[in-house]
């Protein structure tokens, strides 16, 4: 990189760089479970999850804490998606035409925050990958937790109509 600079007065230089970290092995400042609940049909996909922030130091809070949760292929949220277990919810905000879901928190503590999220199936999609959910603290970039998870996912007999079945054997 080389700079330049002409003239005189004052002035403010910064440099600032991002390098590659494995997210997967990093040590994570938010732990999150996930427990899949059991249904009666596989068009709509609950979730228990509960997040809690790891301090540094004894007493230590997160900043505003977000909870990110992308929803398995072909499955959407409505506008009740979210039921607050712990009551400190702030806000929830849908994205990405309602496959993704935002949950805010003025902080997060040592103690669980728990929520249930709903899903429900809107497209039929077989071999979907792994879907995740994503904790972080919106101030420290440094600060987040990420877990995976598997959704419901159907076989591509569970999907096939007409011809295409015959082809797949079903």
């Amino acid at each position: 990189m080389i700079v330049e600079i002409e003239g005189t007065g004052n002035g403010y230089f910064q440099v600032w760089y991002q390098y590659y970290q494995n997210i997967q092995v990093a040590k994570h400042r938010f732990n999150i479970t996930i427990d899949q609940l059991n249904t009666t049909t596989d068009n709509i996909q609950q979730l228990d999850e509960c997040v809690n922030y790891v301090p540094v130091e004894a007493y230590q809070l997160s900043g505003m804490a977000l909870v990110e949760i992308f929803l398995p292929s072909g499955f959407v949220a409505e506008a009740d998606a979210i039921t607050d277990k712990t009551g400190r919810i702030q806000k929830i905000e849908r994205r990405f035409s309602d496959t993704s879901i935002v949950v805010y928190y003025d902080n997060m503590e040592p103690e669980s925050d728990c929520f249930q999220v709903t899903a429900y199936r809107r497209y039929k999609i077989a071999l979907h990958l792994p879907s995740y959910i994503k904790a972080y603290d919106y101030y420290n970039d440094e600060s987040y937790g990420i877990k995976q998870y598997e959704g419901k996912v159907l076989q591509l007999c569970d999907i096939c109509e007409d011809d295409d079945c015959e082809t797949l054997s079903c």
